[in-house]
């Protein structure tokens, strides 16, 4: 028996509206978390397609508090949607995947992909985070 996807295990008559882009589907479950604005740091395709298409990846994002979340979408066959239904993507809470990361440990602080996100928020950078990141650009 062939491996299914988990939209062809969870919605496999293909009823639940297309959300192909996975930003989409992680800014909405954002905002039901008080994180209006935010910037990808990473984000990685994990090799499911969840139901509407829409693709798993994990990744961390900045928020424009200066807060780093790590992330897994995927899907909960028994968290309630918005329209009442058993069924909805998750961020990885059930797995406590979901979480804030401290942005001054490990790579953070030279980190370009981190830099960029916070140049992106308009969040203050230092003298060497400005210089690191002038270097990529050249």
């Amino acid at each position: 028996m062939k491996n299914m996807t988990k939209e062809e295990q969870y919605d496999p008559l293909k009823k639940l509206s297309r959300k192909e882009d996975p930003l989409e589907v992680i800014a909405e479950l954002l905002k039901g978390k008080g994180i209006d604005r935010f910037a990808l740091i990473t984000m990685d395709w994990e090799g499911n397609t969840l139901p509407g298409g829409t693709p798993t990846e994990s990744g961390e994002i900045l928020t424009d508090k200066g807060k780093v979340f790590r992330f897994w979408l995927d899907w909960d066959p028994t968290k309630v949607s918005p329209d009442g239904t058993q069924g909805w993507y998750t961020l990885g809470e059930e797995r406590m995947f979901f979480s804030e990361i401290d942005p001054l440990r490990d790579r953070y602080p030279t980190d370009k992909s981190y830099l960029r996100a916070r140049k992106e928020l308009g969040l203050p950078l230092t003298q060497e985070q400005e210089r690191i990141l002038r270097e990529e650009n050249t």
